[in-house]
């Protein structure tokens, strides 16, 4: 699978990376194809939906939803300030008052150019806090840590293997986080992006048949695989849904969206254009709007995707939820009606949130929006983040230190 490149190309990923022994218990169970769905334990009632209702044993946590509150946002300050230092600048604008803005850096020369940047463009950021360690591209959403809350309300971050081998250091970042933050941290037996795994906060999770494909033997069996995410993520049902035909990362989150716990945001797309993902599309929401919750069926919305003739993907549902504030993907040179109608949609799904659009023309032609950039970390029931313990910048993996953690 096509993945995105570090900075402004795009890159083919490698060969499996970050695999660990970790015994799973695990009954012989048919493998599942790209497409079919995984039974999971308990009860494997399958809906219309295609969702599968299941009953984790001793969950790690739940795995929060993007809208509840919010302590941090993860970003990459260092590769933002390089690669896209307007978005960087106004990102870290825009969340100021919001959110706590945790910023990867390199070095100590990273963590300066990525200050003066903001210090250049008259950005008060108060709000950011630098984060000294290696990491290889800007695609937090990816790699950083997906974060569970527990019971207790104590937040554990889970680290899912990482699949790019070129990318070590990224696949480093979660356990190294957890470190900085003093946090517990698990790692989860599955090959996970986190740009592929949506959840509604109360027990539903969405993915893609991606994930399928990726944790099929004999990396993980479907037992596995779905003993994993009940386990790790607090799943009570989980839905696969097939991912767009051509679109490179075959993520979730670039053509879905919660808005609430029973509400969700489905793209849609012109069939005279492109008709196999309009029946992809009209598909997914045709499941989703049968899949139940505590509240009753999800109620489905549906936002314009624009075409994609040009090679770039350019998604409304790629958004960031900042305690109230959301940040909508917005293109005014290439499709101004549509940003204008996707946030009219925003806006009436979520009355007393504030809605913007931004910018994210520069970000699409990378591969990515703005939830590609951001990773959640939610907020504990009691207290915020704890200070960073302060810690000697950790060593690159290169050369054969890179080619090691490549084939662990």
């Amino acid at each position: 699978m096509w993945r995105r490149g570090a900075g402004r190309a795009l890159a083919l990923c490698g060969a499996l990376a970050g695999i660990v022994s970790i015994a799973v218990a695990a009954e012989p169970l048919a493998v599942a194809l790209p497409g079919e769905l995984v039974p999971f334990p308990g009860r494997p009632a399958v809906e219309a939906s295609g969702a599968v209702t299941i009953s984790p044993v001793e969950p790690v946590g739940m795995l929060p939803a993007e809208f509840d509150s919010q302590s941090a946002l993860l970003i990459s300050g260092a590769f933002l300030a390089e690669e896209v230092p307007t978005t960087y600048a106004r990102l870290v604008d825009r969340l100021r008052g919001r959110v706590e803005l945790l910023s990867l850096v390199r070095d100590e020369r990273s963590e300066t150019q990525a200050a003066e940047l903001l210090r250049a463009q008259r950005v008060d950021a108060p709000h950011v806090r630098y984060l000294r360690m290696p990491h290889d591209s800007m695609w937090t959403r990816d790699f950083g840590p997906l974060a569970v809350r527990q019971r207790s309300g104590r937040n554990v971050l889970i680290d899912a293997w990482y699949n790019c081998a070129d990318r070590a250091n990224d696949d480093a970042v979660p356990p190294r986080v957890s470190e900085l933050l003093e946090a517990e941290w698990v790692q989860a037996p599955i090959f996970l992006d986190g740009g592929n795994l949506l959840s509604n906060g109360r027990g539903l999770l969405l993915s893609t048949d991606v994930l399928l494909a990726k944790n099929t033997p004999p990396e993980l069996d479907a037992q596995a695989l779905r003993s994993t995410l009940g386990h790790t993520f607090g799943a009570k049902q989980v839905v696969f849904l097939e991912p767009l035909i051509g679109e490179p990362t075959g993520h979730v989150d670039m053509f879905v969206t919660f808005t609430s716990p029973q509400s969700v945001v489905v793209a849609s797309i012109d069939a005279a254009d492109d008709p196999g993902n309009a029946r992809i599309l009209d598909d997914a929401a045709d499941r989703l709007a049968q899949v139940r919750t505590s509240g009753g069926k999800l109620r489905v919305a549906r936002i314009r995707m624009p075409g994609h003739g040009d090679t770039v993907w350019r998604s409304y549902t790629n958004v960031v939820y900042a305690n109230g504030l959301l940040l909508v993907p917005a293109y005014p040179t290439k499709d101004p009606d549509g940003s204008d109608a996707a946030l009219a949609t925003y806006r009436r799904l979520l009355p007393q949130w504030r809605v913007e659009s931004f910018d994210a023309e520069e970000l699409a032609v990378l591969g990515g929006a703005l939830h590609c950039i951001t990773m959640n970390l939610p907020g504990p029931r009691h207290g915020g983040l704890p200070a960073i313990r302060k810690t000697t910048p950790l060593p690159m993996h290169t050369g054969a230190a890179q080619q090691e953690a490549a084939e662990r």
